[in-house]
């Protein structure tokens, strides 16, 4: 026979177990370069996403941080032909971004960085168990 307090020791750990909340897991986002564009140019991600930005274009391309053709200094990087190159963004914002050759032409992106909403798991049919009567008892 199990006591009332090992079922509501048994309870608590369950429920601090699925109730904890999880937060979905880093995905990778590509961006294309083309001729002179990034496809997609304005991509939302979330929190701990990565970007990779793939060189399909015969030209060497950046992708550098800032507005107006402006180097703000978060990261600035050179792709060769056929190159692909990443960044992990961390924090919420947007940040904009440009290829320092191209910007004048346009060349030009933001990725959008929203915060990841945890999601919470609960077994209802485990903590039910617990109290289910049991005709042995």
């Amino acid at each position: 026979m199990v006591s009332t307090g090992k079922k509501l020791m048994a309870l608590a750990v369950l429920l601090a177990a699925v109730a904890t909340p999880m937060i979905a897991t880093a995905t990778e986002h590509v961006v294309n370069i083309t001729f002179i564009s990034f496809e997609p140019n304005d991509i939302t991600i979330l929190a701990g996403d990565t970007v990779r930005w793939t060189n399909n274009s015969v030209f060497v391309h950046t992708s550098t941080s800032g507005v107006g053709c402006a180097a703000n200094g978060l990261w600035s990087l050179v792709m060769n032909p056929a190159d692909q190159v990443t960044h992990v963004f961390n924090a919420p914002g947007s940040y904009p971004y440009f290829c320092i050759p191209h910007c004048g032409s346009g060349m030009t992106g933001t990725i959008h960085v929203d915060t990841p909403v945890p999601t919470e798991q609960t077994t209802w049919g485990a903590i039910k168990a617990l109290f289910k009567p049991n005709p042995d008892e």
